[in-house]
């Protein structure tokens, strides 16, 4: 498979995985704090909250740095599609999440969809670019 191609299907499931909750929360609004593009563009938010969620969140920067590093044959490529996942993965061990201002915590009481959309984007860039990494061109030279 070409590099395009692992990058397209990681940017077709991280933009469907927008349309799925990422989560649910134990609240009457279950899936209040869970809506997936809004989650994607204003997550770095938690940084101000101190939260350790905004960890979780550099999993994006770390995706898109990530594709672009790839289509570059850059040699970081696959280590920053490892930082990608590991970041989107640590989210599973995250049993509450920030649901005001307050802040007020809300348990998670399950990972839905959009999350296991966005962490499959980026587990398809990772195995995409491993691929790449270790596959010799057509010189006999290894890509980076």
């Amino acid at each position: 498979m070409t590099k395009r191609i692992f990058v397209a299907i990681a940017i077709c499931l991280l933009l469907v995985s927008f349309t799925q909750p990422a989560f649910y929360i134990d609240s009457p609004e279950k899936d209040a704090w869970s809506n997936s593009f809004f989650l994607f563009f204003l997550g770095w938010i938690s940084l101000f909250a101190g939260d350790v969620s905004f960890l979780i969140w550099l999993a994006n920067p770390c995706f898109i740095i990530a594709v672009i590093l790839f289509l570059r044959n850059k040699k970081a490529a696959p280590l920053f599609s490892l930082l990608a996942v590991l970041c989107a993965a640590a989210f599973l061990v995250t049993h509450t999440i920030i649901v005001s201002e307050a802040p007020k915590y809300a348990r998670i009481s399950s990972y839905n969809a959009g999350y296991w959309l966005w962490l499959s984007g980026m587990a398809v860039l990772l195995l995409g670019s491993f691929i790449h990494w270790r596959r010799p061109s057509a010189t006999g030279k290894l890509p980076y």
